[in-house]
């Protein structure tokens, strides 16, 4: 119904390395998805597995390529710079099984604990008039901080966890048929922190726990033009972990409902009901603009039921524009014959007025059933 006034906007162009000695590991294309890469590696893996009396140095190859190629940033890295781009991370070596042990058991590996606490997400409702004009806004958020009494150490004395054994995490095995899939989480009595203090021995300001809550005001930057759905990211302002990198804060933009505009991308949609006379003669009539200014608008030409018509440039953004359907209310009273006669001048009846008045069948107002109803209302 509306016009494409979306251009794709340019794409910056990455260039790549040629390596491809991951990919011809697992006997894929370059070009493969996540899909295709964990399909060739179970595959694979059962095939070479020591177990089987496959090859341990294959199974350890192939183990290396899907751990690297599974893993969204570690693949861009690869695809970018090869192996050489992967050396400080360490990267790979062990094999990585998402869906579980095709044998019914699991590949040992050493469990590492989180570099960076996780992100937070909140939704924030705003208006079609906020997001048109931008503006500043604040949220309240409750956060975990480092505790300055103790700097975030928790106690003196610290014991390493037995619950974990030191390691700050747990594996849960859960059985998914005739496999196992292994799932790392965070230990919950030290709580990832590897340690626990006796309880002569913790912070008496945070009880141990090296962390304290604090509630902080944040200012969120409304920019105009922003759609629902658009992230506005504050940088490490989650919760603290001593030891680890604090994520981030991620506000959802989500518009509040809007009593006479729809928003579709750029453009502004609105309906406007007007008379027999207005449709039929032209007329005038203003409404408020998100933007805060009156738009004074005029009719001069026939206006036909569910008709659109269109203000140029006045939609989200000057590439937008403001659509307009119009409804025509009929007058609900019947007019005296010097009217109609008046009417029948302007508008001369069709010829089968004419037809004899026996020929003629009363219509009257009935309710239509839901069916029906249904049916009418998805010719609109």
């Amino acid at each position: 119904m509306f016009p494409n006034f979306f251009p794709f906007p340019n794409q910056e162009q990455k260039q790549e390395s040629d390596e491809t000695e991951l990919y011809d590991r697992l006997g894929v294309k370059k070009t493969c998805s996540k899909d295709e890469i964990n399909r060739a590696f179970r595959k694979l893996a059962i095939k070479h597995h020591p177990d089987k009396g496959g090859d341990p140095e294959m199974f350890k190859k192939i183990g290396e390529a899907h751990e690297i190629l599974s893993d969204d940033d570690k693949r861009k890295k690869y695809d970018c710079g090869g192996m050489e781009s992967l050396k400080s991370e360490g990267g790979g070596g062990v094999p990585n099984f998402p869906f579980g042990f095709p044998f019914g058991s699991l590949f040992n590996r050493q469990q590492q604990a989180p570099t960076k606490g996780e992100d937070k997400v909140f939704p924030f409702p705003i208006s079609l008039e906020e997001m048109f004009s931008g503006t500043i806004k604040k949220i309240r958020i409750s956060k975990q901080v480092v505790c300055q009494e103790c700097k975030g150490k928790g106690g003196k004395e610290s014991t390493v966890c037995d619950e974990c054994r030191g390691s700050g995490m747990k594996v849960i095995m859960r059985h998914m048929g005739p496999m196992i899939q292994q799932i790392q989480t965070v230990c919950p009595k030290c709580k990832g922190q590897k340690e626990v203090f006796s309880e002569k021995n913790k912070c008496i300001h945070c009880k141990g726990e090296k962390t304290v809550l604090e509630k902080k005001d944040l200012s969120i930057e409304i920019k105009a033009g922003m759609k629902d759905g658009d992230q506005i990211r504050l940088e490490k302002e989650c919760d603290q972990t001593p030891g680890i990198e604090t994520g981030d804060v991620v506000v959802i933009i989500q518009q509040k409902p809007h009593s006479l505009f729809k928003r579709v991308n750029e453009h502004l949609l609105m309906e406007k009901e007007i008379s027999l006379g207005e449709a039929l003669c032209g007329g005038r009539f203003s409404f408020l603009h998100p933007s805060g200014k009156t738009m004074y608008v005029e009719l001069d030409e026939i206006v036909s039921p569910n008709k659109i018509l269109c203000l140029v440039s006045e939609g989200m953004t000057s590439q937008g524009h403001l659509f307009i359907k119009f409804s025509v209310k009929f007058p609900d009273h019947k007019f005296t014959q010097y009217q109609m006669n008046e009417l029948n001048k302007i508008f001369p009846p069709s010829k089968q007025h004419d037809l004899e008045s026996n020929s003629y069948r009363r219509l009257v107002h009935l309710s239509l059933p839901k069916n029906v109803s249904d049916i009418f209302s998805n010719r609109e």
